[in-house]
């Protein structure tokens, strides 16, 4: 308990006794259980010392209004301290959700950073397959190209194999064999290159050669006859010979 001469400790026993003294003079005493000595409570203790300096009390004596006072006060303060001290488990459920909450702000920034990895990632996916695309696109042209041309050059072609077939004779030779040779004489090979200088010279021409035997011999030496001066004379015309 606090004094004017400073803090003093008070022991109590059983045999303590707490008293009001009321009445005009204190003479009506009431007796009062230990559980009224609250902190804040005045009181006039009445006491021997022991060998530890404390005080034992023999009897305690409260006023019945600064009981009354006292007990107010206390009413009034254990609702605050209940609560101050749901204050506090307030606060640390709070504290708690704070600590989560930027615990899923450094999850997210981490998926933040993954995603923009994979966008990234997208794009030059993306990138790769617009130069795919283009340079596939570049090919199809190219090729479209080809054909075009492939086909006007088959219409040039059939066109001009069409004309040929409505030509005009612009020269020819006849050569002739002596009896059971294909053999060309010089004065007819002369004949025949001048007639192929003359076909070089036109633009699509086309070269008929024919050969035939008389009716002397046999058969079979005849159509041997026939076909060596076809061959023989063919590559007269020939551009390689």
């Amino acid at each position: 308990m606090s004094t004017a001469e400073g803090n003093v400790t008070v022991v109590l026993t059983d045999d303590t006794r707490t008293k009001d003294d009321k009445g005009l003079f204190g003479l009506d005493k009431q007796e009062l259980s230990l559980v009224v000595l609250i902190p804040g409570l005045k009181v006039d203790v009445q006491g021997v010392s022991d060998d530890q300096g404390r005080v034992v009390a023999k009897t305690i004596t409260v006023d019945g209004d600064d009981l009354e006072t006292s007990q107010m006060i206390q009413s009034g303060l254990h609702p605050t301290a209940e609560q101050v001290t749901a204050n506090v488990r307030t606060l640390e459920a709070h504290q708690q959700g704070i600590a989560a909450n930027q615990q899923g702000v450094a999850a997210n920034k981490q998926d933040a950073a993954a995603n923009k990895k994979g966008v990234a990632a997208n794009k030059a996916q993306l990138a790769g397959q617009s130069d795919r695309i283009d340079t596939n696109q570049q090919n199809i042209v190219a090729h479209t190209q080809k054909i075009e041309q492939s086909m006007k050059d088959i219409q040039e072609n059939t066109d001009r194999f069409r004309a040929l077939s409505e030509y005009d004779t612009k020269g020819e030779a006849t050569v002739k064999f002596t009896v059971g040779s294909v053999k060309i004489s010089p004065e007819d090979q002369e004949e025949l290159k001048q007639l192929a200088q003359t076909a070089t010279s036109l633009t699509g021409y086309i070269i008929e050669v024919m050969g035939y035997a008389d009716a002397s011999g046999s058969a079979e030496m005849n159509t041997k006859l026939s076909e060596g001066p076809r061959q023989g004379g063919g590559h007269l015309f020939d551009p390689a010979g």
